[in-house]
């Protein structure tokens, strides 16, 4: 018998088994979304959002409507967006050459350049998994304009 496949089945019992655990203990909450700020706001220090992970909402304030949702590390995914943003929605070039991209952000900044008609939303979920299926579940709720169904989980 293959023992390390015998231990990577058992790790990953072991794994699926306390996120199931997880999952019933965050069954007992409502998720709590943030007021929407305007995106060219900072967070104010001790929000959370630097170390939250969860799901969000990009909102386009002149009609309220919610235009993407996203999931994952949302200090990063908002200054991700942000970022893009304010270079005309394209990708920013760092040096060594890698580089931070932003579908959204240029959806954004075609659909409107003005930085102050974009709010950003967001809750702490505390689990990447239940995020991923939020997430799909939101898109599926609102089809926000700039999503693609199909990579929502992703």
């Amino acid at each position: 018998m293959d023992k390390a496949y015998q231990r990577a089945i058992n790790e990953k019992i072991r794994l699926l088994s306390e996120s199931i655990g997880e999952l019933k203990v965050l069954a007992k909450y409502e998720p709590q979304w943030s007021l929407p700020q305007p995106l060219s706001e900072r967070e104010s220090h001790g929000s959370g959002l630097s170390s939250a992970i969860g799901c969000y909402k990009i909102i386009y304030i002149p009609t309220n409507e919610v235009m993407d949702i996203g999931q994952g590390n949302i200090g990063n995914r908002k200054n991700r967006h942000k970022s893009c943003f304010l270079n005309e929605g394209k990708p920013l070039i760092h040096e060594g050459g890698t580089m931070t991209a932003s579908t959204t952000a240029l959806h954004m900044w075609k659909f409107d350049e003005d930085i102050e008609n974009w709010a950003f939303s967001w809750c702490d979920l505390g689990s990447k998994h239940l995020a991923e299926e939020y997430e799909k579940q939101l898109i599926d709720e609102y089809q926000p304009q700039f999503n693609s169904v199909h990579m929502g989980g992703k």
